[in-house]
């Protein structure tokens, strides 16, 4: 479990530290996160109450996931399942991203 060549330093903190609510996907950098509220801020019915999120992948890896908007679902203030795609569409049939190509 974890890196094995990691050596905790100061179990004191390791043993209070909690895991995240959620967590996104690998390689995954949020640029916004809101909540839809109640009427679903003007999105679907379906993302409702979530947390939207708009994201981008970094670009220092093999297999460049682009950026992408998510809906978290969440339910009396906790996240409650997977996250739902809203906005997709922003790299190219070859897998470059659409952003790179206004610049």
């Amino acid at each position: 479990m974890g890196n094995q060549r990691v050596r905790a330093q100061r179990l004191e903190l390791v043993a209070r530290t909690t895991a995240p609510d959620y967590a996104l996907g690998t390689n995954a950098l949020p640029l916004v996160l809101v909540f839809s509220g109640d009427g679903g801020g003007g999105l679907p019915a379906r993302y409702a109450g979530g947390a939207i999120l708009a994201e981008h992948s970094g670009w220092k890896r093999p297999g460049f996931s682009g950026c992408k908007v998510v809906c978290a679902p969440v339910e009396n203030g906790r996240p409650s399942g997977q996250a739902q795609y809203v906005v997709t569409g922003f790299l190219t049939g070859c897998g470059a991203s659409r952003s790179h190509l206004l610049a």
